[in-house]
């Protein structure tokens, strides 16, 4: 369980728990790529699919680290 201290109310509080993003189209390769001048949707999709997939990363770290709850 996640818990913060609330100076306010003199007592511990437990953190909200935060669903991961959901994202089914693109590929993850560690990189965000320039879209460029001319629209690539292929491009775009894999950026949104690189980014869902690092904020889910820090998510699961401040789950495991208690920062957050669970569920």
């Amino acid at each position: 369980m996640a818990l913060t201290y609330d100076e306010d109310k003199f007592q511990w509080a437990q953190n909200a728990a935060v669903a991961d993003l959901t994202h089914t189209v693109g590929t993850a390769d560690g990189t965000v790529d320039d879209v460029g001048a001319s629209f690539n949707q292929t491009t775009l999709n894999n950026n949104f699919k690189e980014l869902s997939a690092k904020v889910n990363a820090i998510l699961l770290a401040l789950r495991d680290s208690s920062v957050l709850a669970l569920d």
